[in-house]
């Protein structure tokens, strides 16, 4: 219900003109909501930064990952020559404190381990033989792990001429108040990027297996 603005008629809805006056009627004008154009906007910019920052982050997450691997699978690649001989010789101390006969023999390379097997092999029947028992010097070892850290290997220098190196070490021993202390010059060859204790055909002169089967 409508009311003539002029003379107060009552007329239809929506009449442009009063029909008793004539006077203009006002028409309050519609107005239609316009669509926010800035929240498609905004949502394609978050799209868009997404993948952006997708695009950065995958990659990286694939090196990190790949750097991870290398550490994990190939953990003495980034070692120098020196440092993987220090631990190759730091492992032989703490297998002999241990009395760890087969740790020992992980530290050589597989012709010494061979040839350490036979002298012990040998040693191991002549102890047979003359205690009259089942002992023998691979025994000994465990024996001796059970005295705790009996044996000292000082590495004094270190010579690397490509895979093969020659390692000047004094091994002391501590067992029961008896001490002593021998010098001996150590071979040793790099395998598949490791050092061991061997290669000793590429020494003239050099006799380890001496020292270490002595202790």
């Amino acid at each position: 219900m409508a009311f003539c603005i002029q003379c107060g008629t009552q007329l239809p809805d929506n009449a442009a003109f009063c029909r008793a006056c004539g006077a203009k009627q006002f028409q309050p004008q519609q107005t239609t909501p316009q669509p926010n154009s800035a929240m498609p906007n905004q949502a394609a910019s978050v799209v868009k930064g997404s993948k952006s920052f997708l695009k950065w982050l995958i990659p990286l997450i694939a090196v990190v990952a790949a750097v991870a691997l290398v550490f994990v699978f190939f953990p003495n690649l980034f070692k120098s020559d020196e440092t993987l001989i220090r631990e190759r010789i730091q492992a032989l101390e703490d297998a002999y404190n241990d009395g760890d006969y087969e740790a020992i023999l992980e530290c050589m390379d597989s012709q010494t381990q061979a040839m350490m097997e036979a002298t012990m092999g040998l040693m191991d029947g002549l102890m047979g033989e003359m205690s009259g028992m089942d002992i023998g010097m691979t025994d000994l070892f465990g024996f001796a792990g059970a005295m705790g850290d009996y044996c000292t290997i000082t590495i004094q220098t270190i010579s690397i001429d490509g895979d093969y190196a020659t390692v000047d070490v004094t091994m002391s021993l501590n067992m029961y108040g008896y001490q002593q202390s021998e010098s001996a010059s150590l071979p040793m060859v790099k395998e598949d990027g490791d050092w061991f204790i061997g290669g000793m055909e590429n020494f003239a002169g050099s006799d380890p297996m001496g020292l270490l089967t002595g202790i």
